[in-house]
């Protein structure tokens, strides 16, 4: 049961993040003009979150640790199975979509990766600040 919460979890995950580019696409946007979605774009970008959600977790789980033996690999499977994580795959995309559609911009390009990339792994310091 619990893998089809997870994939449902990353089924939500994919689908806000192509709201996003949805909504950062000019108002002619999709249509018969032969105009088509940047699908290389959306999962570029889409992986760019994941790996920073992935490695924020992965860096707040380490900096919890007080020994100075750490075996990695444990470490990498428990970042899967944290909550964190999973609550980062629920929240990161709507902070991204906050945060992209009052910047404004083409989802895709360069600068809205990187910003991908560090919602996925501060994203609990932006709602945090967003909350206050």
């Amino acid at each position: 049961m619990i893998w089809l919460m997870r994939a449902t979890f990353c089924v939500l995950f994919l689908l806000l993040i192509f709201a996003t580019y949805l909504w950062g696409l000019p108002s002619f946007g999709l249509g018969f003009d032969g105009a088509t979605f940047p699908w290389i774009q959306f999962f570029i970008t889409a992986i760019a979150m994941l790996t920073g959600i992935f490695f924020g977790s992965l860096y707040r789980r380490l900096s919890g640790i007080q020994t100075d033996n750490v075996i990695i690999s444990r470490e990498i499977r428990s970042v899967v199975d944290s909550v964190s994580f999973w609550r980062a795959i629920c929240v990161a995309p709507l902070v991204f979509l906050a945060i992209y559609t009052a910047v404004g911009g083409m989802p895709g390009d360069i600068p809205s990766v990187l910003l991908a990339f560090q919602n996925g792994f501060f994203w609990e310091n932006v709602l945090k600040k967003q909350g206050a």
